[in-house]
């Protein structure tokens, strides 16, 4: 590796190496205190798995294995995944303590920790077995009704086929020696590991958006998976990323590379761990690379922000610290350039403002940020009033008030009833260079779904953000770009206005096709005049950043498609309209996106 120089935020990344550490330790004591389920060896002659039915079903010389010691060998098996139970039958041998016991079939329903058989006797007959033991069994028992139903398949054809899975009942299946169908061919695979788990720590995501996103489980058990990602977006094509999952008792990690493949790299990790209820520690790094493949970097930059949450009874503190380097290899002149940043704030809960449909929430805080380095090596966070500010300190209060849902109607039909919503939220934030900012944001909205499949809602926002200083701050002036001037700006001291009037529609005839269209209209100042701000970006997947910028146009609509195209894939198609905004009509780019 190239030889890193400058100070690295050690603390923040020893912290980050802690829970890492620490997820990694409670997920090994949480797989010690497991449920009774035991883990399930499967083998046969043919695997299949339906992933619109969530079951397994094997066929030919089948064979089951179970962790606490239990044997079957049959013709036929099938599992509901939904279930914690399965199903072998055909010529059944039951192992299990050293003893044997044939069968017809046999039905295990785990979570009572039974086995239903059917005897090969001299008459009709239904044996229970208790604990795997095969020496008692008990006869004559009431069994459930469906007790011997095998899951059908339907005409469709499976989503995958195998040798042999492992199988953690209510968590996951790992199939083995695989065969998927991909693109009209068979596709080798050596393993497909499927998660279906509770668990909502296994399913973060440390990936960038993408238009498409492949996703191949490659390996994992219930505290874990590995993945890797076929992906495709407007700027860097298409590429493969990796993805790794830990979960705990108390927390998570998920680590990834993205792009892999390509020069500009981000190693991204999140890290959460929560001790108790109260008490919560999150981390996030990303680590910019530029590199071919793996070799030592051209450049070299980090970020890491760590954040620690504690709930009171009526409110929570939080504190959030930012560390940057962007300079880590090479030039070692810039070898200083890490901002910092501390904030620390207390939020209350909302609370109801005595008996009146009106609730509130409080905040308040204090923090700093310092850079000795400056942005363009020039030294200082900020140059005001002959004096250079290497470090600011900072102070914000703000509130917010909001209405719970108002039936505008009574005594109508739900299909004609109208709901309104309002909110007000003001803060302020002094620094100590002499200035604040000031943002006060509006908002009310009239809604109604007029229909299981078709709902509208009206809403108009206003917001004023000001960034206002005592002595000095913003001049007049008149801007000229390529020779045209613009004389609205001059009045422009700091303090800009947006006003948003919006009209959306959201309908959704059928599960696998909604669509949406929102229309807007605004008002902002300063006037945004073609050529005089910049047009509002647009990221990788071709939508737009979010709105409140200088610069939006007065008027837009936007169309967004979203239908099922196969039995696992989603498109989603958008592109909006400005209305002849200078040159501009519709948006340079459709947002298309494939989603599960």
């Amino acid at each position: 590796m190239a030889n890193l120089q400058g100070a690295m935020p050690r603390r923040l990344i020893s912290i980050a190496l802690f829970l890492l550490l620490l997820v990694a330790a409670r997920a090994g004591a949480s797989a010690t205190s497991m449920a009774i389920d035991p883990l399930i060896h499967l083998s046969a002659d043919r695997v299949s798995f339906s992933f619109d039915r969530y079951t397994i079903d094997a066929r030919g010389h089948v064979v089951v294995r179970t962790s606490n010691g239990l044997v079957i060998h049959g013709q036929t098996f099938s599992m509901d995944l939904k279930l914690d139970r399965y199903l072998v039958a055909g010529h059944v041998t039951l192992q299990a303590g050293g003893h044997t016991q044939h069968g017809a079939a046999v039905s295990a329903y785990l979570q009572y920790d039974r086995l239903y058989v059917v005897p090969i006797t001299g008459e009709p007959d239904r044996w229970t077995f208790i604990d795997n033991d095969l020496t008692k069994p008990y006869k004559g028992l009431i069994m459930p009704g469906d007790v011997f139903y095998f899951a059908d398949f339907g005409p469709k054809r499976p989503f995958l086929t195998a040798r042999s899975a492992v199988i953690r009942p209510l968590h996951y299946v790992r199939f083995e020696h695989v065969t998927l169908p991909f693109l009209g061919a068979s596709l080798p695979l050596p393993t497909y590991y499927l998660n279906f788990s509770a668990d909502p720590n296994l399913v973060q995501n440390s990936l960038t958006g993408a238009t498409y996103d492949l996703t191949y489980n490659f390996a994992g058990n219930e505290h874990s998976i590995s993945a890797l990602h076929l992906r495709y977006d407007s700027i860097n094509k298409g590429y493969l990323s990796f993805e790794q999952h830990l979960s705990g008792r108390n927390g998570y990690a998920v680590v990834s590379l993205n792009p892999a493949t390509r020069p500009q790299k981000y190693w991204n990790a999140i890290f959460d761990y929560q001790p108790n209820q109260r008490l919560s520690i999150r981390t996030f790094t990303q680590l910019f690379t530029d590199q071919t493949w793996l070799s030592s970097p051209r450049s070299a930059a980090q970020w890491t922000v760590a954040t620690l949450t504690y709930a009171l009874p009526k409110s929570f503190v939080q504190l959030t610290g930012f560390q940057t380097n962007y300079r880590l290899v090479n030039n070692p002149t810039e070898s200083q350039n890490h901002p910092t940043y501390l904030q620390f704030t207390s939020t209350t809960f909302p609370h109801q403002i005595g008996k009146l449909p009106l609730f509130e929430s409080m905040n308040w805080g204090f923090g700093f940020n310092h850079d000795s380095y400056g942005a363009y090596g020039d030294g200082g966070l900020q140059k005001f009033g002959g004096y250079n500010y290497t470090t600011i300190w900072n102070h914000t209060l703000g509130f917010t008030l909001y209405t719970p849902s108002f039936r505008l109607t009574h005594h109508v039909p739900a299909s004609k009833m109208y709901y309104f919503n309002a909110s007000y939220t003001h803060s302020r934030q002094y620094f100590s260079v002499p200035h604040f900012t000031d943002v006060q944001t509006t908002s009310a909205s009239i809604s109604r779904q007029f229909s299981t499949s078709l709902g509208a809602y009206l809403n108009y926002q206003v917001q004023n953000v000001g960034d206002i200083y005592r002595v000095g701050g913003y001049s007049s002036y008149t801007p000229i770009i390529n020779g045209v001037s613009y004389p609205s700006f001059a009045a422009f001291r700091g303090i800009a206005t947006f006003r948003t009037l919006a009209l959306g529609i959201n309908g959704s005839p059928d599960p696998a096709f909604n669509w949406t269209i929102l229309a807007r209209v605004h008002r902002d100042f300063p006037i945004p005049e073609v050529g005089l701000f910049t047009f509002t970006p647009y990221n990788v997947l071709g939508n737009v950043t979010p709105p409140g910028q200088l610069g939006e146009p007065p008027y837009d609509i936007t169309a967004d498609l979203r239908f099922r195209v196969a039995r696992h894939l989603n498109l989603e198609i958008q592109r909006s309209y400005f209305f002849h905004y200078g040159t501009i009509n519709w948006s340079p780019t459709f947002f298309v996106q494939f989603t599960p």
